[in-house]
């Protein structure tokens, strides 16, 4: 699969290929003349008024959807939400009506480049990125204003006309919230995500829905792209960028614009800026890069200002005893501690691998640990000295405190089959080797099924305990004076006993004795292996660890 970050929208409703309209055709009072696109919800026609020669654009909703009742009241609820912000910065909706049994509306044609057209060229200064951001962040706020959440601004979504003026397109899939000038109720898209995957908030991706505040994450990521030429975040499946959204660190540009992007990149949305337009003012408000060199053009003027400051230093006195500029320190550049180590109090790197051995977990299960260079090999075993079968390989990543192993994987549950029903889940195990204690920490996430769709409703890390139940290991002790590491050794809990297995012969003479599928309950039966059920109207409760 291709990079999603400039997927098409993800869609209620799979599009088709179907025939497009032939230059001529009449629609309303306007005459076809050419196919200019099309999107998630309709195609869009370049057309005019054959007696005043009105250029406008037409869009048609898909033929697929002209059946959809859904499809149509989302085609009509664009056309309001449009009308409904009446603001400068976006596109006029100015008729609408049905051609045969497809719906279509009726738009200014917008004579320029998209912005995606612009980014395609590189990145922008931040001077002309604010210039661009600017109206986009003022029609936003417009639309906020009247209860209009756009749900899918992105690029492509942005015109740049030749007249200079910037406008905001496509309110298809536009959410009107219950409000001044806003119908009551939300169409949710049969319980599937709505948007442009590398532009989505992380909320966007949950019950939860778009808000204003996911419209301005979405303005933060064209703010980046702008920047730096290119998104935060790619990948090559959904579960994988929508992980990213949910846990990936946006990476810094080297810009003083930095902070203010982290801010509008926020995963809580509370934690972003107020408006667009305060975090376009954040942006203009950023300092310029300061310059380590005079130009050559500076010329006797600032060279003046250069002897006026010297005498003003001196006191207006010649000084026997000039000056000297001090040496600035040398910069120490100290070396950075690899995943899987630690640093000692005399400063030496640890490669730390007292987590290994057998440790168990809360509900009983017994997992070993060994390190393997940059990474932690996990068994599985019924007993503390039993045989071992491989599980898992799980990559050291970076943590502020001790050591971490981690891996991705996916829960799936298959009380439903759409994309929703496939959540991405992060497993970390962190180990102090000050206190031997090592910890995992695991996703819960909470799905329920509305209308035979899959819905996450909230997501949550549980942190638990593991115990270790072979032989006691030392752990490092790092309140030692510097240089002089101490060795402290702990005692460990005992094993947890294991109950006896039921003999095979009482367990198949037994009258009437359930099965293991019979007793499970109906989230957990026999799902295949490699996936991880999902509880129903409940949190998920990750069994792979």
């Amino acid at each position: 699969m291709a990079d999603l970050a400039h997927s098409p929208t993800l869609a209620a409703v799979p599009s088709q290929a179907g025939e497009r309209l032939a230059p001529g055709t009449v629609i309303g009072e306007y005459e076809i003349t050419g196919f200019l696109g099309a999107g998630a919800m309709g195609e869009v026609y370049a057309g005019k008024h054959p007696v005043i020669g009105k250029l406008v654009a037409v869009k048609l909703l898909r033929a697929e959807l002209a059946a959809s009742a859904e499809a149509a009241e989302r085609f009509i609820r664009e056309a309001r939400a449009a009308n409904a912000i009446d603001h400068a910065n976006v596109i006029d909706v100015f008729a609408f009506g049905r051609f045969g049994d497809r719906l279509y509306l009726v738009m200014d044609l917008v004579e320029g480049r998209s912005l995606r057209a612009v980014i395609a060229d590189g990145p922008v200064p931040l001077s002309r990125a604010i210039e661009i951001l600017a109206p986009v962040a003022d029609a936003l706020d417009a639309g906020h204003a009247r209860g209009v959440v756009h749900r899918d601004l992105k690029p492509d979504n942005i015109m740049l006309a030749d007249s200079g003026k910037v406008l905001v397109l496509d309110f298809g899939i536009a959410k009107l919230l219950a409000g001044d000038g806003a119908a009551p109720g939300v169409l949710t898209g049969q319980g599937t995500w709505l948007g442009t995957p590398g532009y989505m908030a992380p909320e966007q991706w949950s019950a939860d829905g778009a808000g204003p505040a996911s419209d301005r994450y979405a303005l933060g990521m064209i703010a980046y792209e702008l920047l730096a030429g290119a998104l935060p975040f790619t990948a090559t499946s959904v579960p994988a960028m929508m992980e990213q959204h949910f846990r990936a660190d946006v990476p810094p540009l080297g810009s003083p614009a930095d902070p203010v992007l982290a801010k509008m990149l926020a995963k809580d949305p509370e934690a972003r800026h107020a408006t667009a337009r305060a975090f376009v003012e954040a942006l203009r408000g950023t300092p310029a890069p300061r310059r380590a060199w005079l130009p050559a053009v500076a010329g006797a003027s600032v060279l003046g200002l250069g002897v006026v400051a010297i005498v003003l230093a001196r006191g207006g006195h010649d000084d026997p005893h000039p000056a000297v500029t001090p040496e600035p320190p040398p910069v120490v550049h100290e070396p950075s501690v690899p995943p899987g180590s630690v640093r000692s109090p005399d400063g030496r790197i640890l490669e730390v691998s007292q987590f290994q051995g057998v440790w168990q977990l809360p509900d009983g299960q017994l997992r070993a640990f060994e390190r393997s260079g940059s990474q932690v090999d996990i068994y599985k075993l019924d007993e503390v000295a039993g045989p071992r079968a491989f599980y898992k390989h799980y990559p050291f990543v970076s943590v502020d405190h001790g050591v971490a192993f981690a891996s991705d994987d996916v829960v799936v549950d298959h009380r439903a089959s759409d994309a929703a029903c496939s959540q991405p889940v992060h497993l970390e195990y962190r180990y102090d080797p000050a206190t031997d204690a090592l910890e995992l920490h695991r996703p819960v996430v909470t799905i329920d099924i509305v209308d035979g769709h899959c819905v996450p409703r909230s997501r949550t890390v549980a942190i638990e305990a593991l115990a270790r139940v072979d032989q006691a290991h030392d752990a490092l002790d790092f309140g030692a004076p510097r240089g002089t590491p101490v060795i402290v050794p702990k005692k460990r809990p005992p094993p947890r006993k294991q109950p006896p297995p039921l003999p095979s012969s009482a367990a198949s003479n037994a009258p009437n004795a359930p099965s293991a599928q019979q007793n499970a309950p109906p989230s957990q039966i026999l799902q295949p292996q490699g996936t991880v059920p999902i509880q129903q109207q409940g949190p998920v409760d990750l069994q792979k660890k």
